[in-house]
């Protein structure tokens, strides 16, 4: 396979993904203006405050929750 059809592959393979992958999904999350977009154009009759993130999910060692 040459360098043409490897890069028209994978811009298909970009441009049939939506919200529901999770990488998109993560990349919309996580830009404020776009993000703000979505939730306005899927809940049209609720007013967007401010986005607040919450702190990302923390890792304990085993030995930690063991004890």
């Amino acid at each position: 396979m040459d360098f043409l059809e490897q890069t028209r592959l994978l811009v298909q393979a970009w441009e049939e993904k939506s919200i529901t992958n999770d990488i998109v999904f993560s990349l919309v999350m996580k830009n404020k203006s776009i993000c703000r977009r979505l939730i306005q154009r899927a809940l049209p009759e609720v007013e967007v405050g401010e986005l607040i993130y919450p702190k990302s999910a923390r890792i304990f060692p085993l030995q930690v929750l063991s004890r």
